[in-house]
């Protein structure tokens, strides 16, 4: 048995106009670790799907053909009739380049992907194709969003520390990328919020006492976060979110967690408080945003902590408590004039 070249392709945005965001004269682009940004068209046009006939619908034929435009594409090389390592290492590959795509600017387009030996541009032969497309519940904010050139380059600079979360000992942030995925395929608002703050609290916070609660975990997020960060930026014109910032709404976002996580609905207040208009003529609330902020911090945290080299340092529970207890984020013991939430 020879050695052939064989690709895993992951579509990035679905219906995305060639003339858009900057794409034409750009592509390919090289990501790294032998991933790149390319229009995938070509290759499935010319793959030949009648092995597939059985399992593959004629909708879902025409949604490749159709609907596949640009893509993260790995090429490798393996073993002609065999399908094992690697060729499961190049779809882990490609998944983790896609989540890294979602942590820069989330889309609702869910992930899939197909492998497929190539014998040349003309003779594209698959031979994997995930079952079903995984389908994503996004924030409001988050649907309107395309895939830019731009996010392609912010992916080349954290790929290669996401790449080694799951070697590393880095558990906390292995938790909150994981807290991050399921909160985007659940539709539930409560689940969300819970995890994405859940996923705060573990990098952000400890066990121990003078470690754990609300003000700390508020306070060492805004540290980390320059807290004047705006929620929403460059969001189309059609849209009109609040000019807020991380500092304005985190002490909300705990808020809301801690109703959550104690058996109750979301505050009142935050439903009652307008938000914005959103896309298609939908109203949002002021919990609205809140859940979108959520997002926003979450991902900003785990992409500067992929940017900066920082797994061992977060890693590493002790090191953290120190660094912020250094600067005063810790709790102190309570007395009968504090007014500082602890929960």
């Amino acid at each position: 048995m020879g050695l052939i070249k064989k690709i895993t392709i992951a579509p990035v945005y679905l219906e995305m106009e060639p003339d858009i965001d900057g794409f034409e004269g750009s592509l390919p682009y090289t990501i790294g670790q032998g991933i790149k940004l390319v229009d995938v068209n070509q290759y499935i046009q010319n793959a030949d799907f009648s092995w597939a006939s059985d399992a593959l619908s004629k909708n879902r034929l025409d949604r490749f053909k159709q609907k596949w435009r640009y893509g993260l594409l790995h090429e490798y090389e393996a073993e002609e009739w065999s399908q094992s390592m690697p060729e499961a290492e190049s779809q882990r590959l490609i998944h983790r380049a896609f989540l890294g795509l979602r942590m820069i600017r989330p889309t609702p387009k869910g992930y899939e992907y197909l492998q497929a030996q190539v014998r040349d541009v003309k003779k594209v032969e698959p031979f994997h194709f995930s079952d079903v497309e995984e389908q994503i519940f996004a924030p409001i904010i988050d649907t309107v969003n395309r895939i830019r050139i731009q996010d392609a380059v912010a992916l080349t600079h954290i790929l290669p520390n996401l790449l080694q979360v799951n070697e590393s000992t880095c558990l906390p942030v292995h938790l909150a990328i994981e807290n991050l995925e399921v909160g985007y395929i659940s539709d539930f608002v409560h689940v969300k919020q819970l995890l994405w703050v859940t996923a705060l609290d573990g990098l952000f916070t400890s066990d121990e006492w003078e470690h754990r609660g609300t003000w700390v975990a508020t306070e060492r997020i805004k540290h980390f976060v320059d807290p004047n960060t705006l929620i929403y930026v460059g969001v189309p014109q059609y849209l009109t979110p609040p000019n807020i910032t991380v500092g304005a709404v985190i002490s909300d976002i705990y808020e809301a967690r801690n109703a959550f996580a104690h058996g109750k609905w979301m505050p009142k207040k935050f439903l009652q408080k307008p938000g914005y208009g959103g896309a298609r003529g939908k109203h949002l609330t002021y919990a609205d945003v809140l859940l979108e902020a959520t997002s926003l911090i979450l991902r900003t945290v785990i992409v500067k902590i992929l940017k900066d080299d920082l797994l061992e340092f977060f890693a590493d529970k002790q090191r953290v408590n120190d660094h912020f207890s250094k600067l005063g984020f810790v709790r102190k013991k309570k007395t009968a004039s504090s007014r500082q939430a602890w929960v």
